[in-house]
């Protein structure tokens, strides 16, 4: 009698494995990349920094008053939050919605108009999420 070798289960074939290593390696790389070339520019850390105030300065309110107005200037964070609201760095306000829910802060770039890339780029906050 012939013996037949032994049956070993298929593995994973090296073509799969390569693409499956591939995917992970873009799927991190790809916004780490993008998020650093962002932090390049100082108006992107700048912009970022006084989201980060201005959030907290915001939640100080809501937790005191219960809740936040639903836009417009954020004067209301003035003098008892923060001693001055900071400008972006184009020297206009910050804009300011709350929906009940969640707080939504942005500024336009340079331009002052929505989209744009580079300078122009807008730069949002939502509720702790930013681009």
């Amino acid at each position: 009698m012939t013996e037949s070798p032994p049956q070993v289960a298929p593995g994973p074939r090296p073509a799969r494995l390569l693409l499956v290593v591939a995917l992970i390696l873009a799927a991190v790389a790809v916004p780490t990349t993008l998020a650093l070339r962002g932090q390049r520019d100082p108006s992107y850390a700048r912009v970022h920094a006084d989201f980060a105030v201005l959030k907290a300065a915001a939640e100080k309110y809501q937790a005191a008053h219960g809740t936040l107005p639903e836009e417009g200037p954020l004067d209301f964070l003035v003098p008892e939050y923060l001693p001055a609201l900071p400008l972006d760095p184009w020297g206009r306000p910050y804009v300011f919605l709350y929906n009940g829910r969640q707080v939504f802060l942005a500024t336009f770039g340079a331009d002052g108009q929505r989209g744009g890339s580079g300078a122009e780029q807008d730069h949002t906050i939502h509720d702790g999420h930013s681009p």
